[in-house]
């Protein structure tokens, strides 16, 4: 791409970066604002969980708003709507008590603005197919800047003021950076084309968002099964320095390994699943020391952006058309789907068997994904060889 071509999908990118930034912050401010109100744990989680939940279930609702009657008053609405109850929660967190913080939590985390789904629906407008791999793998290496950033800006707010005031900061700039980005959604993206029926008519639609889910599986297994192993050594602190050593290692795959990307992405794909179940293998062997997790952690990592982007690129190609906003919003719901069922199932199963047994499910869930991924390649190979 030339630098003037290069120019529209950088400014994009740039805002839509910075309108998720509060947003990846939420859920912890979240945590902090309920303890310090006075709620126990099995409170605050039950409040959290009520947010992430509806936000997953109606990310597909509020895609598909977007697809008919445009991202940026979507983003504008739902970013009010979202910021509201947020300073809600803040301000009346004792007042509203658990019932009442579940239900504003349940409509905030419905009214979620979009942000991810609408970029990744307005790049293949901004970007030509040649380049869709390159800028979907950047994309996906990008994020994972946010989950380093976001939680250390909680920590410094929280410290510097409170969490109330913390969380009113957040409900302030996802207003203003959310404002800003559906200006240059509707500035810098042509018109979408409007849809007709559901994306999940799409068969192979259908078959990608479960792959996508099962790496959600394999994602929040694995990181719990993180968390358990360092409590079990006694070094429970460390757990967000590996964290950040796996989001590093993706990051390091984003931006090296995905930019060298030759092979179409439904070839690809099976063989970043066949990769990553490999990598994920030695893990619950390196368990015995932190600096070893740590090491196969990154490796591990380097192939997890190069598979999201390679799923992220392959949406535009398998969803009907004018439903993209939609398609995207069907993705974040399996994948929000399956690191949730991760958590659960690596916690379940860490007491009897073993801290280190979340990286088992972790192992499977790719493996799981494999024939899903090659049954898409089959179809995908069959569409194109009717089409010539």
């Amino acid at each position: 791409m030339t630098a003037a071509g290069r120019r529209p999908v950088a400014v994009v990118m740039t805002a839509a970066f910075a309108a998720r930034l509060p947003y990846v912050m939420v859920s912890l401010v979240m945590v902090l604002l309920l303890r310090a109100a006075g709620y126990g744990y099995g409170a605050v989680g039950v409040v959290v969980a009520a947010y992430v939940v509806t936000t997953g279930l109606a990310s597909p609702l509020v895609g598909r708003v977007a697809d008919r009657v445009g991202a940026p008053p979507v983003l504008l609405a739902s970013g009010v709507s979202c910021a509201a109850g947020l300073a809600v929660m803040a301000l009346f967190a004792r007042e509203l008590g658990t019932g009442g913080l579940i239900a504003v939590a349940a409509v905030t985390g419905a009214v979620a603005p979009p942000i991810t789904a609408v970029l990744r629906a307005a790049i293949p407008g901004l970007v030509p197919p040649e380049a869709r791999a390159t800028v979907y793998g950047l994309e996906a290496a990008l994020q994972e800047i946010l989950f380093v950033v976001g939680p250390l800006l909680v920590v410094v707010a929280v410290a510097l003021f409170d969490a109330r005031s913390a969380m009113l900061m957040v409900a302030g700039l996802l207003t203003a950076l959310v404002t800003v980005f559906a200006g240059v959604v509707r500035a810098r993206s042509a018109p979408a084309e409007r849809g007709h029926g559901w994306a999940m008519r799409s068969a192979d639609l259908r078959r990608l968002v479960v792959v996508y889910g099962l790496l959600g599986l394999c994602f929040g297994s694995a990181e719990l099964a993180i968390i358990a192993v360092l409590d079990d050594h006694g070094h429970r602190e460390l757990s967000g320095v590996l964290i950040a050593c796996w989001a590093g290692g993706s990051l390091f795959g984003g931006l090296v390994v995905a930019r060298r990307a030759r092979r179409a992405p439904h070839l690809r794909l099976p063989s970043l699943l066949i990769a990553l179940t490999g990598l994920t293998v030695p893990l619950a062997l390196m368990a015995v020391h932190p600096a070893l997790l740590a090491g196969g952690l990154v490796l591990q990592g380097v192939v997890i952006a190069p598979a999201l982007g390679t799923i992220y690129e392959m949406v535009p190609d398998v969803a009907p058309d004018g439903l993209l906003t939609e398609a995207f919003g069907w993705g974040s719901s399996f994948v929000y789907a399956g690191v949730a069922a991760g958590n659960a199932a690596a916690g379940a199963l860490a007491g009897p068997t073993g801290p280190a047994s979340g990286f088992v499910i972790a192992v499977v869930a790719p493996l799981l994904a494999l024939p899903v991924a090659v049954s898409l390649r089959r179809t995908v190979r069959h569409r194109a060889g009717a089409g010539g």
